[in-house]
């Protein structure tokens, strides 16, 4: 259960108090001499932890070594889903070549029913696009992985694939459907009481703000 705390305590933007219940998870799955399943449990959550910090460094270091436990375990699910977020971070710091080799890795080890790696692949190729001028191509496939995302009850990721329906659309130059994006998504990190989220969101409607 540590991991998960972790998390909620993040989006609280408690994150001292995250780090330390990760650290303590890690530490007693160590003493159950299950480190190997430890890791693969605690570092995604460490990565998500750090995201909301804001901290890219230590979430991209986080995910890559999530990865690196992944393989040694043969967790070929999991996998896909630590490219997709892999290819998002790298992604969020300029590495656009690195970002479509991992969503490339995400793409072809996603399941049909593994909806969330689903989405979040969709959204990092629609960023993509976006950035490549394709602003129809991205726009599409942006609202497909909100489709896909609102088939779910996770209020946290669904609004993650709204604000970035608004990246694509800001990208694009379409402010004003971006901030009605935008303004759902904060809707949904409210109700879920992600406040360190709920920050990103309104940091974006604010770029957005007519001057």
């Amino acid at each position: 259960m540590l991991p998960f705390l972790a998390g909620l305590e993040a989006m609280r933007e408690r994150f001292p108090i995250a780090r330390r219940l990760l650290d303590q998870a890690e530490k007693l799955f160590a003493e159950l001499g299950q480190g190997t399943f430890g890791l693969a449990a605690c570092t995604p959550r460490r990565a998500e932890v750090e995201l909301l910090a804001g901290e890219l460094a230590a979430a991209e270091e986080a995910l890559r070594r999530n990865h690196s436990v992944l393989v040694s375990m043969g967790d070929r699910a999991s996998l896909a889903t630590c490219a997709a977020e892999l290819a998002e971070v790298v992604l969020r710091t300029g590495r656009r070549e690195e970002a479509d080799r991992w969503s490339l890795v995400a793409e072809e080890l996603v399941s049909d029913d593994d909806v969330p790696t689903q989405f979040l692949s969709r959204v990092v190729r629609a960023k993509l696009l976006a950035l490549d001028g394709d602003a129809a191509s991205a726009e599409a496939l942006a609202r497909e992985a909100v489709a896909l995302s609102e088939t779910t009850d996770s209020l946290s990721q669904r609004a993650d694939v709204l604000l970035d329906l608004a990246d694509v659309l800001r990208t694009s130059g379409r402010a004003a459907p971006a901030a009605e994006a935008g303004r759902r998504a904060l809707e949904l990190f409210e109700q879920k009481g992600n406040l360190a989220s709920a920050g990103r969101a309104r940091a974006l409607l604010a770029e957005l703000a007519p001057v």
